[in-house]
């Protein structure tokens, strides 16, 4: 009687270990692309809702300049992350059930692509937010 694993049984525990991780992998960044897509689409309704409310009452006076470019951010925001949601459809229609990270160089590159536009993405709501409130002043 051999004490060896055999080798199918060790590459299905492989399989499934992989597996596990790319659901984890996945679910992680559904929650990140989501995060970000309410944030600056929150953002940018909030600011709209401001413009509103602020010719009828308010003490706080935000500068045009800044509520514009604000605003602005915010959608860019937005676009960044329909874009790596895009980006990630089109990989993922190409994509082999086993990827080898190791040896297939356009997968690192898609890593960094979709590193990339989340970040972006975050700091353009980031960027809006700082540039937001260094234009509030009170009436």
């Amino acid at each position: 009687m051999s004490d060896e694993i055999p080798k199918e049984y060790i590459r299905e525990v492989n399989l499934e270990y992989y597996r596990i991780n790319m659901e984890l992998t996945r679910d992680l960044g559904l929650f990140a692309i989501k995060t970000l897509m309410t944030l600056n689409s929150g953002a940018f309704i909030v600011l709209l809702t401001f413009i509103g409310n602020t010719a009828a009452e308010s003490q706080f006076v935000v500068s045009l300049d800044e509520l514009k470019n604000s605003l602005l951010l915010f959608l860019l925001g937005l676009g960044l992350t329909a874009l790596s949601i895009a980006v990630t459809y089109v990989h993922s229609q190409k994509a082999s059930p086993y990827p080898n990270f190791e040896n297939d160089i356009s997968d690192k590159k898609f890593l960094l692509l979709m590193m990339g536009f989340p970040t972006l993405a975050f700091l353009a709501f980031v960027a809006g937010v700082i540039l937001l409130i260094s234009g509030l002043t009170t009436a």
